[in-house]
């Protein structure tokens, strides 16, 4: 009998321990969310003004170039959430001349309109961690009358925080006809910025 006993002790240590490694193997989980809302595409002009300084009209049709620009450019911040990319243009309005007259900024002819030569003189840089691959400035000279794309960002890229810098401090040209009036003349240049990338 003392034999019996002691074989039954035996077997019931061993279901014990085979019972124990079982619960160690059961688990539960749960999911973890977050919902992330678009914080929208902003543009900031900075820097400016353009300045085309003083002329003497000499009876001729003439070209003046800018002499300064002031650190001009712009900071774009695309924290949509979309990939979709995004555009920039540029128009002029005419130059009016306090008093009356004005100064057409359309290219209808060779010596008219005011234009931006190379938009693409100018540094591209991004906060980190982001990059600058996928975006892009028009090295082709643009009419400042239409509504030109200049600067943009392919699908997928342009995401962050951008800032955009004029290098060049003669980029603009501005032909002046033979019977301009004298006196002091002002346009005022709009930046404007849209989803998507667009071809140049």
């Amino acid at each position: 009998m003392a034999h019996f006993r002691t074989t039954l002790m035996a077997c019931m240590a061993v279901t014990i321990l085979s019972t124990n490694q079982a619960m160690a193997q059961v688990s539960g989980s749960t999911p973890a969310t977050i919902t992330l809302t678009s914080g929208g595409l902003q543009m900031a002009v900075i820097g400016g003004p353009i300045e085309l300084g003083s002329f003497a009209l000499n009876g001729v049709d003439a070209q003046r170039n800018s002499i300064g620009v002031n650190g001009l450019g712009l900071d774009i911040t695309d924290a949509t959430g979309s990939g979709a990319g995004w555009n920039v243009s540029v128009q002029a309005t005419d130059f009016i001349r306090s008093g009356g007259g004005s100064i057409p900024v359309a290219n209808v002819g060779p010596n008219t309109g005011f234009r931006w030569n190379n938009p693409n003189l100018a540094s591209i840089t991004v906060d980190s961690p982001g990059t600058t691959t996928g975006v892009s400035a028009n090295p082709a000279q643009i009419d400042m009358a239409s509504n030109r794309v200049f600067l943009h960002a392919l699908a997928g890229s342009g995401i962050g925080k951008f800032h955009y810098r004029i290098t060049s401090s003669t980029p603009f040209q501005l032909m002046i006809p033979y019977n301009a009036l004298a006196g002091s003349y002002t346009s005022t240049v709009t930046f404007t910025i849209g989803s998507g990338p667009s071809s140049f």
